[in-house]
């Protein structure tokens, strides 16, 4: 089923605790590092690319639709 090697991938917040790589949610009463920052600006770019390209692929009608 999933590749036991490490094919981890990346995802939102809800998926936290998951071997999945996740955006680091802010503490109680601290503030994000610049590390934090980072990480989290890094990920929302690789998946704004994602959702695009899957929203583009939508559009095609071959896609769209069952091809007969």
């Amino acid at each position: 089923m999933w590749p036991a090697h490490g094919g981890r991938g990346t995802a939102d917040s809800g998926y936290q605790g998951s071997d999945m790589t996740t955006p680091n949610k802010k503490k109680p009463g601290q503030e994000r590092t610049a590390s934090d920052i980072e990480h989290n600006t890094a990920l929302a770019v690789i998946r704004a690319a994602v959702e695009w390209a899957n929203a583009h692929l939508k559009n095609w009608r071959i896609l769209a639709t069952r091809y007969r």
